[in-house]
């Protein structure tokens, strides 16, 4: 049900069994993917997509420009995948960014323009991803941590500034990913931000594991502009 109180421009497309909250702003070139619930008090701007079954809660703002000071932030685009959670008070800004599947940002997390974030990501409350940096599968972002470098597959990173602190052992088990590439994954962690090897080093390393592993191989994969691990 959309509430009579919404206020849709006719440019943008809701599909089917999308329930829109009173006060809610749906603005121009904004397409919204079928069994959507979006809450009061939400602004969407466009040009944004957002696929199937997103759960949007209340004060949510998606799709603002970025911020600069001469207020002449970025148009570009904002996409979004299915079945993303977005809580209270989060902010997402266009200009190629670019969302996964499966995603939870808890409230008043935010994400910058030009991001790339993966999918069965989750941000913490507060936590906030600044512009162009790109988050892998799988990762959890600790409460109101700033993350404004890389950050590879399968890690769990914390503090302000970020850093990595360990596997994230939790997704791994939602995902169902096998005893053996868990200790390869283990492994591989430990070859990267334990052992004191450069990027180029630690790619080299875990050749052999990577090949064995495709877990292991997307890891290797998004460790270009990796995080520091923590102190």
């Amino acid at each position: 049900m959309i509430d009579p109180r919404a206020i849709i421009d006719p440019s943008a497309h809701i599909g089917k069994d999308v329930e829109i909250g009173p006060w809610t702003m749906i603005g121009a070139e904004v397409v919204i993917g079928r069994g959507a619930r979006i809450a009061s008090h939400v602004i969407i701007r466009g040009p944004t997509h957002i696929d199937h079954s997103a759960r949007i809660y209340h004060f949510a703002c998606i799709g603002e420009r970025a911020s600069k000071r001469d207020d002449a932030g970025d148009d570009g685009t904002l996409e979004i995948g299915a079945d993303n959670v977005i809580r209270e008070g989060v902010t997402i800004h266009r200009g190629a960014t670019t969302i996964g599947d499966h995603n939870m940002f808890m409230a008043y997390a935010h994400v910058g323009a030009g991001c790339r974030i993966g999918d069965h990501v989750a941000l913490a409350n507060g936590a906030a991803i600044a512009p162009g940096v790109r988050i892998g599968d799988w990762v959890d972002v600790g409460h109101m941590a700033l993350v404004t470098e890389d950050v590879p597959n399968y890690v769990a990173v914390r503090a302000n500034p970020a850093r990595v602190v360990a596997l994230n052992d939790d997704g791994l088990r939602t995902a169902g990913v096998c005893d053996e590439t868990v200790a390869a994954l283990r492994a591989a962690f430990r070859t990267t931000y334990e052992a004191g090897l450069s990027t180029a080093a630690a790619r080299e390393a875990l050749k052999s594991a990577a090949a064995r592993h495709l877990e292991v191989q997307s890891f290797v994969d998004a460790l270009a502009g990796r995080l520091a691990p923590s102190a």
